[in-house]
C-alpha cells in the first residue's frame, strides 16, 4: 500500500475531464456543470407549489433565528437575508423595481443551492465536476443493471450501516488517492469456501436481458487496459467465458471506481467509492470488473478536475484520506492470497474458482519461500525494459525461455530476436558446480514491444533429477513476479505479464 498514483489523480497534473452522463445536455436540458430540476426524494411529498424545504450541511447553521424554512405566514423568501419585504401596512410607496431585482436574486440562489446540494434519488444519479458517489455496500445503487440484490449480505465486521441522510464531503487540498497492485496479497478478503456471489447468477441474468448485455459489454469495452483470455474487447457471445475467468471477493478498502448504472439502453458512467465489504468480480490481473449486488460493470477510475467532493449517504470510518484505488498487475495472477473476514486468517484462492478450491497460503504454487542463492561478484546482468532472469544452485543445465509479443522465443538456440530481446547469459554447469548459476533475458530501454509475454523454464539435463530454481522478472526495472520451485523434468508453470 502507499504506491504513488499515476499523473492525473488528486494531486497530480489533471486528466481529461469527465464526460457528461446522457441526457444531461440537449434541448430543455441544464447547460454543463448544472444539476436538473430537484425533485423530492421518493416517499416525501413536496409543499404545494414548491419544492421540500432544504437542510443545511452538516455543521452549517441556518440562518438566524430560523429552522430552515421560512417562516410561517410569510411569502417565500421573506425574512431571509435578501429576501423580499413583509406584507405592506399601508406604505403606498412603490416597491416594484425592489421586489423585481430581489426576485432575480431569489432566482439565481435557487439555481446556486440547486448546484451546491444534488438531490441524490434510487432511480437516478446526476454529478457534476469533482463529484464522487458514495455506494454503500449493502445497497444495489442507483440505475442498477439488476433491480435486486444478487450477492449475500456484505459482512458486518467491514461494511458498517451507512447515515440516513446524505452528505457532502469535500476531500483536504493536497490529498493523494493511495494505489494497490491488483496481485497485492490481502488486498481482498473474502470467506473462505464460500462465495458472496455466484458469477454463473450474473451470466444468465444477461443472457435473459440482451440490451443490457449489450450495454455491459460496451462499459467495459470503455477500458483501454481490458485483458482477459481472449484478448482486450468483448462481445455478448464472450460473456460466459469472460465471467468465467472471473474471480468472486470482497472489497477490504474503500475502493475508487467507474461504476456504470444503466438507463434507457445504455450504460451510465460514474465515479464511485465503494464501501469496504461490497462484493465484486475481479479479474485475471486484479482489477474489479463487475459489482455483485447489481451486476454494474466496473473499470479503473478516472481522475477529477477540481478538488474531490464526496456526496451521499456516509458510513462508519469513511474518509478521503483512507480512500484507494487498485491498479492493473502487469502479470496475470493465479491466485489470490484473501484474508478471511471471519478470523482474519489468511486462504488461497485460484482465479476463476468461487471457493471450493479455497487452501492455505503454504499449500497453494510458490507457497515455499525462494531459496537463497547468491552469484559471483563479477556475473553482470542486462537490464532494460524487460529482464527475466532465472537463478538455482545445482549442477544441472537449466534453460531460460521468454516469448515475446510476437510469439517470437528467446532460449539457447536463438539468443536474439527481432523486436531486440537477447539471451546475454547462458550457464551450462557441471554436477560438481553447486555454486549459484544464472540465465538472463532483456529488452533494452525504450526497446521492449507492448503486449503480452510468457516465461518459464526446461530442465536440459539434470544430475539428481530435482531442481530447485527461482524465476524473476522485472518491468521497468521493478519486480512484478517472482516463482520459486522444483523441477522434477517437466518444464516450471509460464509466467505471463504484460508491458503496456
Amino acid at each position: 500500500m502507499g504506491q504513488q498514483p499515476p499523473p492525473g489523480w488528486e494531486g497530480q497534473p489533471a486528466g481529461p475531464p469527465q464526460q457528461p452522463y446522457p441526457g444531461q445536455q440537449g434541448p430543455g436540458q441544464p447547460a454543463p456543470g448544472q444539476y436538473p430540476p430537484q425533485q423530492p426524494y421518493p416517499g416525501q411529498q413536496p409543499y404545494p407549489g414548491q419544492y421540500p424545504p432544504q437542510q443545511p450541511y452538516p455543521g452549517q447553521q441556518p440562518y438566524p433565528g430560523q429552522g430552515g424554512q421560512p417562516p410561517g405566514g410569510q411569502p417565500p423568501g421573506a425574512g431571509w437575508p435578501g429576501g423580499p419585504p413583509p406584507p405592506s401596512d399601508g406604505d403606498d410607496r412603490n416597491y416594484g423595481p425592489i421586489f423585481i431585482a430581489v426576485g432575480v436574486l431569489a432566482v439565481l440562489a435557487v439555481v446556486a443551492a440547486a448546484i451546491l446540494i444534488p438531490r441524490l434519488n434510487s432511480d437516478e444519479v446526476a454529478l457534476g465536476p469533482g463529484e464522487i458517489f458514495l455506494e454503500p455496500a449493502a445497497e444495489i445503487g442507483p440505475e442498477p443493471f439488476a433491480e435486486r440484490f444478487m450477492a449475500a449480505p456484505p459482512p458486518t465486521q467491514l461494511a458498517q450501516t451507512a447515515q440516513t441522510d446524505d452528505s457532502k464531503i469535500e476531500a483536504p487540498a493536497g490529498v493523494q488517492v493511495a494505489s494497490n497492485n491488483g496481485a497485492e496479497p490481502g488486498l481482498y478478503g473474502g470467506t473462505r469456501d464460500n462465495a458472496a456471489c455466484d458469477p454463473q447468477q450474473i451470466v444468465d441474468f444477461l443472457r435473459a436481458n440482451p440490451d443490457k448485455a449489450a450495454a455491459w459489454v460496451g462499459a467495459l469495452n470503455s477500458d483501454p487496459a481490458l485483458r482477459w483470455s481472449g484478448g482486450s474487447t468483448l462481445t455478448t457471445g464472450d460473456i460466459p467465458a469472460y465471467v468465467a475467468e472471473l474471480t468472486p471477493l470482497i472489497l477490504r478498502s474503500d475502493t475508487r471506481v467507474t461504476n456504470h448504472g444503466y438507463r434507457s439502453g445504455a450504460p451510465t458512467p460514474r465515479q464511485s467509492v465503494l464501501q469496504a465489504g461490497t462484493a465484486v468480480l475481479v479479474d485475471a490481473y486484479g482489477t474489479p470488473r463487475v459489482r455483485c449486488a447489481c451486476g454494474n460493470p466496473l473499470i479503473p477510475p478516472r481522475a477529477v478536475t477540481t478538488t474531490p467532493t464526496y456526496i451521499g449517504r456516509v458510513w462508519p470510518g469513511f474518509s478521503p484520506t483512507t480512500v484507494v484505488i487498485i491498479q492493473q498487475s502487469v502479470t496475470i495472477i493465479n491466485v489470490f492470497v484473501c484474508v478471511n473476514v471471519i478470523d482474519d486468517t489468511e486462504f488461497v484462492r485460484p482465479v476463476g474458482t468461487a471457493g471450493e478450491e479455497d487452501t492455505d497460503p503454504d499449500d497453494g504454487p510458490g507457497g515455499d519461500d525462494p531459496p537463497e542463492i547468491e552469484l559471483p561478484p563479477d556475473v553482470e546482468l542486462g537490464t532494460g525494459d524487460v529482464q527475466v532472469t532465472l537463478l538455482w544452485s545445482t549442477g544441472s543445465d537449466l534453460d531460460l525461455h521468454v516469448i515475446d509479443p510476437s510469439g517470437d522465443e528467446v532460449s539457447f538456440s536463438n539468443s536474439t530476436v527481432p523486436s531486440g530481446g537477447e539471451l546475454d547469459r547462458d550457464e551450462i554447469p557441471g554436477c560438481d558446480e553447486t555454486s549459484g548459476h544464472a540465465e538472463n533475458v532483456f529488452w533494452p530501454t525504450d526497446g521492449a514491444p507492448s503486449g503480452t509475454y510468457q516465461a518459464f523454464v526446461r530442465p536440459f539435463s539434470s544430475c539428481d533429477g530435482t531442481d530447485a530454481y527461482t524465476l524473476e522478472v522485472r518491468v521497468n526495472g521493478q519486480l512484478v513476479d517472482s516463482q520459486s520451485g522444483t523441477l522434477t523434468g517437466d518444464d516450471s508453470p509460464s509466467i505471463t505479464f504484460t508491458v503496456p
